[in-house]
């Protein structure tokens, strides 16, 4: 899989200086916001709208201000990043270094569940990737 700053995302699209500032205005409140409530924020339109650029921005902005905890990208381009194989992976080991916590609750479902990583995709990002975002 990849993140927004690997190697197969190379010259990925961005926003232009000056477009789109109003949804990226709101993602980036949406990220500073105070408010948790909300742990994730689902981005969508049809082809062709953006979403990639948007999203790349926003990774870019919000990683170089510290506050990007993980990212995945997918490509078209890319074996290992066009398809949801390696999405729970890639999501799961930037969690455990951004949100150290994570780490051992990780380890503890490995150790619990050595097969978690044949279970199909629904049952792996709830019992291993998105249970530690309740944390």
């Amino acid at each position: 899989g990849a993140s927004h700053n690997s190697g197969e995302c190379y010259n990925a699209p961005k926003c232009h200086p000056e477009t789109r500032k109003a949804v990226l205005s709101k993602i980036m409140s949406w990220v500073d916001s105070d408010d948790k409530s909300s742990k994730m924020m689902w981005l969508h339109g049809p082809a062709g709208a953006g979403k990639s650029a948007i999203t790349q921005t926003t990774a870019e902005e919000s990683d170089s201000e510290g506050k990007l905890v993980a990212s995945f990208f997918f490509s078209w381009f890319s074996p290992g990043c066009n398809n949801k194989n390696g999405i729970v992976a890639t999501i799961t080991f930037q969690l455990c270094i951004s949100v150290p916590a994570v780490k051992d609750y990780v380890i503890e479902n490995i150790e619990k569940n050595p097969k978690i990583l044949s279970l199909i995709f629904g049952h792996r990002c709830m019992h291993w990737s998105l249970s530690p975002l309740a944390m």
